[in-house]
């Protein structure tokens, strides 16, 4: 059996007593959540979930993309075709681990 350690980290009281009463209704503790956590983690190569940072120029971005399309100066195509380009980049981002955009 593998040596165990000790781990300590501070965090919000109200939100620890949040997440407490959520593993109380899972029937699991804070350690094996954390572990969970971690064992997840390792497995997938990286945080099990999406992280993300919308930043302004993602706003921005954004705003452009949708009076581009009010416009009527893109075609139902080319909407497309972008939609297909964005999705494939995000997707190949999230492959290759870049998870965090800034």
């Amino acid at each position: 059996m593998s040596k165990k350690v000790n781990v300590t980290i501070r965090i919000d009281e109200e939100l620890k007593n949040q997440f407490d009463r959520l593993l109380d209704d899972l029937g699991i503790g804070f350690t094996t959540a954390v572990n969970l956590f971690i064992r997840k983690s390792l497995r997938t190569g990286g945080i099990p979930f999406h992280i993300s940072i919308e930043d302004e120029s993602h706003s921005a971005f954004l705003e452009f993309v949708k009076l581009y399309i009010n416009s009527g100066a893109v075609s139902r195509e080319e909407l497309v075709a972008l939609r297909n380009l964005l999705t494939d980049s995000i997707i190949n981002d999230h492959e290759q681990g870049f998870m965090v955009k800034k």
